[in-house]
């Protein structure tokens, strides 16, 4: 984004109080970064754990939720209704495997979409996600080439989260069984539901049923 030399653009980063002082230096990096760069840089922090439990919710649904809470204040304090978010290629494979082994239909086997629209309370935000077609080893090998450091989340490799389990035991038994590129034909999957899914709403969307009788 910022060799694309955005005319406005404000950095934001949601602590999750989950990892101790790794949380805290996580916060003080993207502050630091987005000095550099000369971007505002808004930053909150959030009791996930304390959230999950008192709804109920697995700690990656509560941290959702609340990112999306500090996104829209961000949003109304910064009069923008535009996020955009990093998600990759491989969080991509990952969503849609998720998402097949819970019995999704179409839409749930798209993955995330590009562009999506979301209502949170009395905001509405369009989340862009430009990099859903990058694969990680695409990223970290930008990054190297411009020697930017970046962070690791030391909580990607937990066995406590189930996207985790996934990414670290299911997936290199898949690329081991059908070769490292089996992410593509995930992908171009998911470009195909994504077509229908839209495609179907289209063709709903014309037929005004009115009530039930």
């Amino acid at each position: 984004l910022h060799e694309l030399g955005p005319k406005k653009l404000t950095v934001v980063h949601l602590d999750h109080q989950l990892r101790g002082r790794a949380s805290l230096a996580d916060a003080r990096f993207v502050e630091k970064l987005a000095a550099k760069l000369g971007y505002p840089c808004i930053t909150g922090r959030a009791d996930v754990r304390g959230y999950a439990a008192e709804r109920g919710l697995s700690l990656e649904h509560a941290a959702r939720e609340l990112r999306h809470v500090f996104f829209a204040g961000v949003a109304r304090r910064t009069r923008c209704r535009t996020a955009i978010l990093a998600h990759h290629a491989d969080d991509q494979v990952e969503t849609c495997l998720f998402n097949f082994l819970r019995g999704s239909g179409a839409a749930g086997l798209a993955g995330m979409r590009p562009e999506s629209t979301q209502r949170i309370g009395t905001t509405t935000l369009t989340f862009l996600r430009p990099m859903l077609g990058i694969r990680r080893a695409e990223i970290d090998a930008f990054l190297a080439a411009r020697k930017i450091r970046w962070r690791e989340d030391a909580s990607n490799r937990s066995a406590a989260h189930t996207r985790n389990r996934l990414r670290e035991r299911v997936l290199p038994v898949l690329a081991e069984e059908f070769g490292p590129a089996f992410p593509e034909a995930i992908l171009r999957a998911a470009d195909i539901f994504s077509t229908e899914d839209a495609w179907m709403r289209a063709e709903a969307a014309q037929f005004d049923l009115g009530p039930e009788r």
